[in-house]
């Protein structure tokens, strides 16, 4: 199930990312839509990779 999961994480993530170069190429139009989706895209890929340890080193048990 964890499997399962871990899978879906990571297709909401890469759809994140696509959608979060989508729209941060539209930041130059008249709306400020783009720049609300580019900010809760980014918000979302921060948190995923600060819960994935890719943002700090982890220190390694037992040493």
């Amino acid at each position: 199930m964890s499997c399962l999961k871990n899978r879906v994480l990571k297709l909401i993530t890469l759809i994140n990312g696509i959608s979060f170069l989508y729209f941060g190429s539209l930041l130059d139009s008249y709306s400020w839509i783009p720049g609300i989706i580019c900010c809760i895209n980014f918000a979302w890929l921060t948190l995923f990779a600060y819960a994935n340890g890719y943002t700090y080193k982890s220190e390694k048990r037992g040493e």
